[in-house]
């Protein structure tokens, strides 16, 4: 692995890191949401990427160029392009998934086993059909859980094990908040990686 994609892998770690303190602060803000918004997160590794300095960034960016766009081919966005100073972009598809054992604690973290692998694969096939063949392409997943995804399995769990597990590149590990009437929420992330 060269240098530069070694350290682009210690930067989004860092960035993960870092989005998890950011969704800290935001739970200890009495939010109104259900749960953590994707948006939520996309502006934290945005912030964190952009501060750093060592990126451009561009949040929602197009995967086609805007004359190619009609009526019938809407334009489909990407979470997040990033540019080092050296090297080619990275575009990065996010997506958060909840899962809770607790049934008193399933109006915010939902179940929904049989949706979850769709609409994964719907961004993955998105960012490798569509983004820039000579692009790395990333795929970070947010999973919220009641219990400690690190102390116990669920299906969830199972269908991150499962999920292209040739292209998993790292687990960050898990973090813990409270979320409106859920003492604890433990989140974890994971990220995958598709190169040229």
């Amino acid at each position: 692995m060269s240098v530069e994609k070694e350290q682009l892998l210690k930067d989004i770690e860092k960035a993960l890191g870092y989005a998890a303190e950011e969704l800290k602060l935001i739970s200890k803000m009495s939010p109104n949401e259900r749960i953590i918004q994707e948006s939520q997160l996309q502006c934290a590794l945005y912030s964190y990427f952009r501060n750093t300095k060592k990126f451009k960034v561009h949040a929602e960016a197009g995967y086609i160029p805007a004359e190619e766009c009609n009526k019938d081919n809407r334009q489909k966005s990407c979470d997040l392009v990033l540019m080092p100073q050296k090297g080619k972009k990275t575009w990065v598809e996010i997506k958060i998934a909840t899962h809770s054992k607790d049934r008193n604690n399933r109006t915010i973290l939902h179940n929904k086993p049989k949706k979850i692998p769709n609409q994964w694969n719907t961004d993955v096939t998105k960012l490798r059909e569509k983004a820039p063949d000579q692009a790395d392409k990333m795929f970070i997943l947010l999973g919220l859980f009641d219990k400690d995804p690190e102390q116990s399995k669920n299906k969830l769990l199972n269908y991150v094990d499962d999920f292209h597990s040739t292209n998993k590149v790292f687990c960050h590990k898990s973090f813990s908040m409270t979320w409106r009437n859920i003492n604890k929420i433990y989140g974890k992330f994971w990220v995958w990686r598709w190169e040229k």
